[in-house]
């Protein structure tokens, strides 16, 4: 149980003497809970009394959850964002707002959870509680004029993809004002501003800089680039030029591949989103290069107005953007192939160096691919990797990661590529730090670059590594450490499989609750499962477990905050 407690140790000799001593200790629940809010509410209108109070609760969504602490018992508190500290809760359950606060303004919902009765005194106090918040807005308006001052009106409008998908996470400010605010699922904004005035709209997102970016990018950037096929929007183009230099060439290829490869994790001279007003034309074939306006402007505004935007993901000319995905991923769709490399299984003596030829096997009318090469640091030490086939060349390489035991790959040709079955498409070059199977110390995955390849019809397929001896197969059912682990935002669960097959992947607390369940059908050899943070509601030690009709396996992995 939470609270005071003592132990006592006794000590006994082989005479019957003993001694003792005794400790008190307490049991705390450490965790903060999670607050969930509303984004954003609408005040009623201004009443006469020119003042109008909002309560904490209100903002409530119902799904704020403590892992100790009944949703019921939570404790709720709301400051203005301008007022807070953003580290002690505020004491106030309400919010007043008055004639000068029209429009949208930010504030901080505090969640706290039952906390414990450190004095024994039968309450708990503000400090004997976890605490965290979630920050959200309301928007006070005056349609009726209580307060005397200019009438109001309304700057609105929707962010969407080019395919019609609403942004969420985009931030606007309106300059002229102290208003800001945050799209949702829809994509949608909205501010109330006093007339007369004049004001600048400013959306801005830069965050997730791979979301709905891949190898498939790089090949439809090339083929513009060449002449073969090209790009046939303005905001496709738009999002090719990644430099920001208002042109596509190679040098926008090299900074793609850089972040594909997490050489690097955003783009020197470019956002991960740019917006363009939807009311606005193109007038060349040259769109990148037209000074198109990525602000709205409303001078002596004087009645509502609409302003809608097309947001283009930079880097992503296929449409795979995911734009409501809070941590990375894309709408890529896999299809059921599979793209297989081979290398021989070899048997690891400590103090030698060993070449790992990396073979294909039905490599046929292929356009890319791209994968993470995991290697046991404590078992290999990387020393060199060398293309063969396919002009690879050390560009198609990441080795920014070789402390972690992992090497990114991503390759594209000039055009739809086959390859005979055993040819050599690089090797890698090993010294052996421990003696052991190679087939126990090298995965390919996604746990940096994602695991896909692309064939002819721009299908995604999954990616698998082989280790044969002499003509069979030898991969065993294994079950990989998550990675990263730990991890705060997603990770990625490997594991092999002997034989295609139907498997469940469960993921469990300490006490045994399950908190989520994957169910599916797997290729043989290598498959993926990725995992974001906001699936579980747990944090701290869990464990995952890999059951297929014939195996399964346990391991442990970490959640932080």
């Amino acid at each position: 149980p939470f609270g005071r407690h003592r132990i006592t140790w006794t000590a006994t000799d082989g005479c019957g003497n003993y001694t003792t001593c005794s400790y008190i200790f307490w049991v705390k629940d450490c965790k903060k809970p999670t607050p969930v809010c509303i984004n954003g509410l609408s005040a009623p209108n201004m009443p006469v009394q020119k003042v109008v109070t909002i309560w904490a609760t209100d903002w409530e969504s119902g799904s704020s959850y403590d892992n100790c602490c009944a949703h019921s018992d939570l404790v709720h508190r709301v400051i203005k964002t301008k007022e807070s500290d953003h580290q002690t809760p505020p004491t106030t359950t309400s919010v007043t707002f008055d004639c000068t606060e029209i429009g949208s303004q930010a504030v901080e919902v505090w969640v706290g959870d039952c906390g414990y009765d450190a004095n024994d005194d039968g309450s708990i106090s503000d400090d004997e509680r976890n605490w965290d918040f979630c920050n959200t807005f309301i928007l006070v308006t005056d349609n009726d004029g209580v307060c005397g001052a200019n009438p109001m009106a309304t700057l609105s409008g929707t962010i969407k993809t080019e395919t019609g998908v609403g942004v969420s996470g985009v931030d606007l400010t309106v300059l002229g004002t102290n208003q800001s605010a945050q799209t949702g699922v829809d994509g949608k904004y909205s501010f109330n501003v006093p007339t007369t005035g004049n004001y600048t709209v400013v959306p801005s997102k830069n965050i997730n800089f791979l979301n709905g970016v891949n190898t498939l990018d790089v090949v439809y950037i090339t083929n513009h680039i060449l002449g073969k096929k090209a790009l046939d929007s303005g905001y496709k183009k738009i999002a090719a030029d990644i430099n920001k230099d208002k042109k596509i060439t190679t040098g926008d290829l090299v900074q793609l591949r850089q972040l594909i490869l997490h050489i690097t994790n955003e783009f020197p001279s470019n956002t991960s989103w740019r917006f363009v007003d939807g009311a606005y034309n193109f007038t060349t074939n040259n769109q990148m290069g037209e000074n198109f306006p990525e602000v709205a402007l409303e001078d002596n505004l004087s009645v509502n107005q609409i302003n809608d935007f097309v947001g283009v993901k930079i880097g992503d000319v296929t449409n795979s953007v995911n734009p409501n995905a809070a941590n990375g991923g894309s709408n890529e769709s896999r299809s059921s192939s599979v793209l297989t490399f081979s290398t021989q299984e070899q048997d690891l003596v400590a103090g030698t160096e060993y070449k790992v030829n990396i073979t294909s096997k039905e490599f046929r009318n292929i356009l890319g691919y791209q994968f993470t090469m995991s290697y046991d640091a404590d078992m290999l030490d990387f020393v060199n990797v060398d293309g063969k086939a396919l002009d690879i060349t050390g560009e198609n390489f990441g080795l920014t990661n070789l402390a972690s035991g992992k090497i990114t790959t991503s390759w594209n040709g000039k055009s739809v590529t086959s390859l005979n079955d055993g040819e050599v498409l690089f090797t890698l070059t090993f010294k052996a730090l421990k003696s052991g199977k190679l087939s126990k110390g090298l995965h390919f995955n996604s746990s940096l670059t994602e695991a896909m390849a692309f064939n002819k019809e721009d299908e995604a397929m999954n990616v698998n590594l082989e280790f044969t001896n002499g003509n069979t197969v030898v991969n065993e059912f294994e079950l990989l450490q998550n990675q990263p682990n730990p991890f705060k935002d997603f990770t990625v669960i490997s594991f092999v499989l002997p034989q295609a097959t139907s498997a469940t992947l469960k993921i469990y607390d300490v006490a045994g609750k399950v908190l989520k369940v994957v169910n599916g059908e797997y290729a043989k050899g290598m498959n993926n499962v990725k995992v974001d943070r906001s699936e579980i509601p747990a944090t701290g030690v869990l464990y995952y477990q890999l059951d297929t009709d014939t195996d399964s396996a346990v391991k442990k992995m970490i959640i932080v905050e």
